[in-house]
């Protein structure tokens, strides 16, 4: 029992190197943005042993935390704060990148075994995945891939904030019976506070009346538009009812975004694209329900990839798609 206690799960050791990558536990995207720039590197040890995390390059910490050893592991030491570098990417050093390199494919190669192991056991082809590493898009689009005859569903609140919902309706089928749950067709779930400007001191703004087109072309025109109608959306991903939207094609205005947003020079922005035309820029599995949700990468088509700079990932030319339809959000 106390070993497993101290046992440091897949998604903790994914924390643990974006916490060494100085991004917090919880910023574990910016891990999955980082990897492509490394490479595989014989001088970091494995995560995982037998399916469990490796104690001679994990440190775990009560309750069910865990860090990387640096002092076991010195080709690992950090000589500068790696803050200094999210904003440099000339500065990251090589040992950074190939360690979200080697956290991103060592998970993904863990939770493939469990889903064979999953269908081999119960012959089953319908699998959900849920847990915090269930926001992986990275690894919810190889999914795909290397399991072409298993159908995912990847659930879009797989964070702890999807728990609630899990446990109603958990509740909900104890009490009535009921195990037929329709298919989760929208994310809009949270308040409706389109009309809160009213309450906010705007002098300084000029208030006007418009209209999609008018936005639309203030958009292609180049400038940045933060769109807010509606209810909120509920996960961790804006869906276009609070979204900073731009056009895809100018280098100039990711830079702009990216200062404005303090954000990290090797993170793209997710690409909004309509639902008929995604098949046209993306190489997309359509039948994926969620992908509206913005749950997986794709991989972008050859023609498309230097046309959307803003969204398109620089390395591996990947992009995490919403698709957006009339029925889900008829204004965005």
């Amino acid at each position: 029992i106390q070993e497993f206690d101290n046992a440091v799960t897949m998604t903790k050791a994914y924390e643990a190197v974006s916490d060494y990558l100085g991004f917090g536990f919880i910023e574990a995207g910016k891990t999955m943005g980082l990897a492509p720039y490394g490479v595989d590197d014989e001088n970091i040890p494995d995560f995982f042993i037998n399916g469990r995390g490796n104690k001679n390059l994990l440190i775990p910490h009560y309750p069910a935390g865990a860090y990387i050893d640096e002092n076991t592991n010195i080709y690992l030491k950090r000589y500068i704060d790696p803050k200094e570098w999210h904003n440099d990417f000339t500065l990251v050093p090589d040992q950074s990148k190939n360690l979200a390199y080697k956290i991103q494919k060592e998970t993904e190669e863990l939770l493939f075994e469990l889903v064979q192991k999953a269908v081999d056991i119960t012959g089953e082809t319908n699998i959900v995945i849920s847990g915090g590493f269930g926001l992986n898009c990275v690894a919810n689009y190889e999914f795909l891939k290397r399991f072409p005859d298993v159908n995912f569903y990847n659930e879009p609140i797989s964070n702890d904030a999807g728990n609630p919902i899990g446990l109603c309706k958990d509740l909900y089928r104890k009490e009535t019976g009921c195990t037929n749950f329709k298919k989760l067709e929208t994310l809009y779930l949270g308040p409706n506070n389109s009309n809160k400007y009213d309450e906010m001191n705007l002098d300084e703004f000029e208030i006007i009346n418009s209209n999609s087109q008018e936005v639309a072309k203030i958009i292609y025109e180049g400038n940045i538009v933060c769109l807010y109608q509606g209810r909120s959306e509920a996960g961790p991903r804006a869906l276009g009812n609070r979204s900073i939207i731009c056009e895809a094609t100018s280098p100039e205005t990711y830079s702009i975004l990216n200062k404005k947003l303090q954000r990290n020079d090797f993170m793209p922005f997710a690409p909004a694209v309509l639902d008929e035309d995604a098949d046209t820029l993306f190489e997309v599995k359509k039948s994926i329900h969620t992908s509206q949700f913005m749950t997986m990468c794709y991989n972008t088509k050859p023609e498309w990839q230097d046309k959307l700079p803003t969204v398109v990932h620089p390395i591996d030319k990947t992009a995490r798609i919403q698709y957006v339809t009339k029925e889900n959000n008829f204004l965005f």
